[in-house]
């Protein structure tokens, strides 16, 4: 089976218990944003690097990291060290491990990629953090940063119209659906899969084979999960 999720935002009980729930033949998509608000974003970074079958594509919060620390942009360093976006934690566990350890790590989130297409039974899977524009898939982070920007912070639950012509379903992340107005993740061709865990919501776990959905919420340390599909 193939999964995705999206907006773990440093919560190592959650990402724990998914990567338990994983067979030898499963693979997870991470779309984004595993960093910040969190505590142990770093940790879970440092355990994804180790898996094979787990693969981190970026979202909004490790493109400021990556804006922060690699191209030395004080703007979006007092962004993204802000309260609202929580990446204070974040950038001091980084910057306290050894510089070898906090390179591989830099390294690692700079050869991730912005978009990834799935072809599951002849169905074309894209995903992509925050929104999707024709040909993102084959722009290089640091080519156009613009166009990158627009694609881990944008989103079309707000008023920005993605490209979506060419493509069966489209599974996003970046905003928790129950701040959009959503009871569901289903939305015509488009699975939006941010829960808001880490605001008191739920987790939400996609199965790109059956278009289901599996809500996972951390109930007095013990995580419930519960089925969605798309009815």
């Amino acid at each position: 089976m193939i999964y995705t999720v999206s907006d773990i935002h440093g919560d190592l009980a959650m990402y724990s218990h998914i990567v338990n729930m994983l067979k030898d033949n499963d693979t997870l998509y991470i779309i984004g944003d595993v960093i910040d608000r969190g505590s142990s974003g770093i940790a879970i970074l440092r355990d994804i690097m180790k898996r094979t079958n787990v693969e981190l594509l970026l979202g909004n919060h490790e493109w400021m990291l990556l804006q922060s620390l690699l191209l030395a942009d004080e703007d979006i360093m007092g962004t993204w060290l802000s309260k609202k976006n929580g990446g204070q934690a974040t950038a001091e566990t980084l910057l306290g491990l050894p510089t070898d350890e906090s390179d591989e790590i830099l390294s690692y989130l700079a050869s991730r990629k912005i978009c990834e297409q799935i072809i599951i039974d002849n169905q074309k899977f894209v995903l992509v953090h925050g929104c999707y524009l024709e040909g993102i898939e084959n722009v290089k982070q640091f080519e156009d940063t613009r166009l990158v920007q627009v694609c881990l912070w944008d989103s079309s639950l707000y008023s920005y119209v993605d490209d979506k012509n060419t493509t069966d379903i489209y599974i996003h992340g970046h905003v928790p659906i129950g701040s959009a107005g959503l009871d569901n993740p289903y939305l015509d061709n488009s699975r939006y899969i941010d829960g808001g865990n880490i605001f008191g919501g739920c987790q939400i776990l996609y199965n790109l084979n059956t278009d289901t959905c599996t809500y996972l919420k951390n109930i007095n340390g013990a995580i419930k999960s519960k089925e969605v599909s798309n009815t």
